[in-house]
């Protein structure tokens, strides 16, 4: 993702702007008439989201760099220095820039990321350690997992040491954090189960990063992937499906496939390990509630995740413990959104 941040008069404020790629075009023709005092640029992934509507990957590397040429020569790119694309966006600006990552050198780097656990060996959330110039900060991220609630901190890390902020104040902040909806959120299952709710959207690196979080996660359950369509992939569509069937197979005891596309995801589970009557598939999201009810026991533990248009937040809502708290914690329970 791409955001910006312009200053608002005299005051230290800023205006704080999630910027996306969906066309062609849109961010390079925004950027003649903003230009950012901060660009932060935290990733594009080998098969970004929105990639139908371009004639290619780099071309949508391209459009998102824009945020970054288009900065103000006394302003701040800040980039995934583990994402290659967006590391190489350093050379768009004269700007300062600040590197944020866990695998790569950078300014601002991440060590011993770890999920932790509470008394009962339920998931609680994930922890990491902060390290700027030398100075270690311990961070806890509490109701949510991976290493994708982790970038985000270093990078506003690298923000606040652009800006010469109390960095100890800023580890301490963390604390009260509250996990965005559909954002890799812990949430209580049915039959003391627990959701991994990563309904939000999706895209083949951002599968494959939940996927992984599931690998790592220690249960005495069954793990249960519940997976909905990708859209938008264009002439990826196909393989990326296969893909990702074939990587949960590797980690799944039982895998529920979404939607049309994801009947090649079912298959490829199948084909990678999991055993036939552990794989189904489904057309919609409350049908794959449906399956996941009668499946569900004590300590499994439920990844959830699909494209916007799936809606599968529908399916997370049937399997969800405090159904009364749904409007609170899931995503699109606007009235617009339950309408549709």
């Amino acid at each position: 993702g791409a955001f910006v941040l312009i200053k608002r008069g005299k005051y230290p404020e800023y205006l704080v702007l999630e910027i996306g790629a969906d066309r062609p075009g849109e961010i390079k023709e925004l950027m003649k008439w903003i230009h950012p005092d901060i660009s932060v640029v935290t990733r594009v992934g080998s098969v970004p989201v929105h990639v139908e509507f371009y004639r290619s990957v780099a071309e949508v590397v391209k459009e998102k760099g824009e945020v970054v040429k288009g900065l103000k020569p006394d302003g701040f790119a800040i980039l995934n220095a583990d994402d290659d694309d967006v590391r190489d966006m350093r050379h768009l600006t004269n700007a300062k820039t600040i590197t944020f990552g866990i695998k790569n050198k950078s300014d601002i780097s991440v060590s011993y990321p770890a999920i932790i656990y509470d008394n009962a060996g339920h998931i609680e959330g994930v922890s990491a350690k902060i390290d700027v110039l030398g100075n270690s900060f311990p961070v806890m991220i509490k109701g949510s997992l991976g290493v994708q609630q982790i970038y985000p901190v270093a990078a506003s890390f690298a923000l606040a040491s652009a800006k010469n902020l109390n960095l100890l104040e800023v580890a301490n902040s963390f604390l009260h954090h509250s996990a965005p909806q559909g954002r890799v959120k812990i949430l209580k299952g049915i039959n003391d189960s627990t959701i991994i709710d990563d309904t939000y959207n999706s895209s083949p690196t951002a599968v494959e990063e939940g996927l992984n979080i599931l690998k790592d996660v220690e249960t005495k359950g069954k793990k249960i992937v519940i997976l909905g369509d990708m859209l938008e992939l264009g002439k990826h569509s196909s393989d990326e499906h296969r893909r990702i069937g074939e990587i949960a197979g590797g980690i799944a005891d039982i895998v529920i496939g979404v939607g049309i596309r994801a009947r090649e995801l079912a298959n490829a589970a199948q084909v990678a390990g999991v055993p036939t009557d552990n794989v189904y598939f489904v057309p919609d999201a409350k049908q794959a509630g449906e399956t996941a009810t009668k499946l569900i026991r004590q300590h499994d533990v439920i990844y959830v995740k699909g494209s916007q248009g799936m809606r599968m937040e529908r399916t997370v809502e049937q399997i969800m413990e405090e159904k009364n708290k749904k409007s609170e914690l899931l995503v699109r329970q606007e009235k617009e959104w339950l309408e549709r």
